[in-house]
């Protein structure tokens, strides 16, 4: 692998194949025959790491409280599989020519869970195959837990942490209709990679909730 990094957010990614002779190939940034440069509308990022013929990026932000990664295949560059994890990659295995992965997936809801109510978890959930409709998560204790570090977050920024300085912004918060961004929806996932077919199944455990940046 080749990572140029010029500054700025987001490396240039290149996929350097071993020569015949199986020797490392020196690391120039002019690319050499035979390098693929991964194109910045396939993934844009940073280089996280190779497991049996699998290549690994990571993406070069995180969002709405996750971060993207992506596969590609190593000896052809081509994109196989991309997803949001929270809290990375908790397992990467062999499943004969295949990888497996497990991690908690966000999932971006198209409504507010704890604003538009039942409906809206319907809507979520149906977007999370193998994942029961109920009980919904807790999304009312991951909003006001939002809210509450985005409040601080603000009031530090103006050197006034206070109690009085918080309950402003966080009635402030309120008025600019908080509970009513999207929902997001993490839980846990097994996908399955190979180069010629993917697949993801839900897995049990805690669903957990907050609002979209």
């Amino acid at each position: 692998m080749k990572e140029l990094d010029l500054g700025e957010v987001a490396a240039e990614l290149t996929i350097l194949p071993l020569p015949p002779d199986g020797k490392h190939p020196p690391c120039r940034r002019r690319t050499a025959p035979g390098e693929i440069v991964i194109p910045a509308k396939e993934w844009s990022g940073y280089f996280r790491g190779v497991k049996s013929g699998y290549v690994f990026f990571d993406a070069e932000d995180g969002s709405n409280g996750g971060l993207g990664f992506a596969v590609f295949d190593g000896r052809t560059g081509r994109k196989l599989f991309e997803d949001v994890a929270v809290g990375g990659l908790r397992g990467a295995e062999r499943a004969g020519p295949a990888i497996r992965l497990r991690y908690r997936r966000a999932l971006v809801g198209a409504c507010s869970i704890p604003h538009d109510g039942a409906k809206c978890w319907a809507a979520t959930a149906a977007q999370m195959p193998g994942v029961k409709a109920a009980p919904p998560p807790d999304c009312g204790a991951g909003y006001l837990k939002a809210k509450s570090a985005m409040a601080r977050g603000r009031c530090e920024a103006r050197q006034g942490a206070g109690p009085d300085c918080i309950a402003a912004e966080m009635k402030r918060l309120d008025e600019q209709h908080w509970n009513e961004a999207p929902s997001v929806v993490a839980y846990g996932v097994e996908a399955e990679i190979g180069r010629s077919e993917q697949r993801v199944r839900a897995l049990g455990g805690a669903l957990s909730c907050w609002p979209a940046d």
